[in-house]
């Protein structure tokens, strides 16, 4: 199955489409809550380099798709996602160690998934 692209902002409740948040992480979101997910654990989305690294771990995005710094493009749209997904039941949380990305709580990770496990 194919989804459509509804656009950049929110979360697309319908099965059959995807809010990309101009980003795969943003889109990883919003298909795990088509996937039936109550819970969302973040990890590396760090939103931003270190003083001179890459972009991404495996470099620079060549040319037009290097699409500048994540501060102003990309979370803004993480930001238009926490009312939508509150409404729907839906909890993330993010345990990426050094982040730009605040709309969300932070937690460790091992205390995440040792709360996991005794659950």
């Amino acid at each position: 199955m194919v989804l459509r692209n509804t656009g950049d902002t929110g979360i697309e409740a319908h099965p059959s489409g995807l809010r990309t948040g101009k980003n795969s992480g943003a889109s990883a979101i919003n298909l795990a809550v088509h996937l039936g997910a109550a819970r969302i654990v973040l990890l590396g989305y760090d939103m931003g380099r270190g003083k001179g690294q890459p972009s991404h771990f495996f470099g620079d995005h060549p040319g037009r798709l290097n699409q500048g710094p994540a501060k102003e493009t990309f979370l803004p749209m993480f930001h238009q996602m926490v009312e939508p997904l509150k409404a729907l039941g839906v909890e993330v949380v993010n345990c990426t160690r050094t982040t730009k990305l605040d709309c969300f709580p932070k937690a460790d990770l091992r205390a995440v998934l040792e709360t996991e496990v005794a659950a």
